[in-house]
């Protein structure tokens, strides 16, 4: 037979054999009819098999180091993770401390733990528990100044959304109201208010700003500030309070 009429045979890798022309096999097999579209598929899935073999072995080292890079960053995740379980733990054990301290009646000892826990762990959960433990620990104790701080710094690292935000915000109001600064401290809660006038704190605060107005002297602020109660908030129950409060100072709801 001529070799220019034998059928292309490619050797692609050692044991893999692919026949590129059917067609002329099929002739020397006595097969006079042209490729099935399902047979022309299956051959272009071989050379598609093929393609990705070739692909691999070329590719090899690329590969390899891949899976590689793939599985050192998976190592590190496993790591980060480890290490944020072993700080909350650490934290956890670190406000123990601060507990143990309360209980043998230690309040120095506590603030200063609940100080360095927060510090250590500065933007976490942790940190968040460990300033408002120490600034109601400080306002107990008389250091309102300090208190006003810690609970200021509460609030600049996380915000004052929620009962433990209002609860920080408050700490700051009181902590005025204690040093003198009455009308400072009806102005911290009403600024409160016009941040978060849709929580169900509003009119708590409200009706704490109306009472430092009224003990500064401010009675026209406190009436203000009652009314305001009454208008905006009207089914709460301070509302209540504010008409009773406002018709004892003489003044129409």
């Amino acid at each position: 037979m001529d070799a220019g009429k034998l059928p292309h045979i490619q050797f692609v890798h050692p044991q893999v054999l692919i026949l590129v022309h059917k067609e002329a096999f099929y002739a020397m097999q006595g097969h006079k009819d042209r490729l099935t579209k399902q047979e022309l598929r299956e051959d272009e899935f071989v050379s598609r098999i093929l393609g990705i073999l070739d692909y691999s072995k070329e590719n090899y080292p690329k590969i390899i180091a891949g899976v590689g890079a793939l599985a050192v960053i998976v190592l590190i995740g496993v790591f980060i993770n480890r290490q944020a379980e072993q700080r909350r733990l650490e934290a956890v054990d670190a406000m123990g401390d601060v507990r143990i301290s309360l209980l043998k009646g230690e309040e120095e000892s506590a603030i200063n733990q609940a100080q360095q826990v927060a510090q250590r762990y500065s933007g976490k959960p942790a940190a968040r528990n460990a300033l408002l433990v120490a600034g109601n620990l400080q306002f107990e104790n008389g250091r309102f100044a300090e208190a006003r701080t810690t609970f200021e710094n509460y609030l600049d690292n996380f915000g004052s959304e929620g009962p433990l935000g209002y609860g920080a915000w408050v700490g700051t109001a009181a902590s005025l109201e204690e040093e003198g600064n009455l009308n400072g401290a009806a102005e911290r809660y009403v600024a409160y208010v016009d941040k978060h006038s849709d929580t169900p704190f509003a009119p708590l605060a409200l009706k704490e700003a109306a009472r430092c107005y009224e003990f500064s002297g401010a009675l026209e602020k406190a009436k203000t500030t009652l009314q305001r109660i009454v208008d905006e908030y009207a089914k709460s129950p301070a509302a209540n309070v504010a008409k009773a409060k406002l018709a004892q100072m003489g003044a129409a709801s």
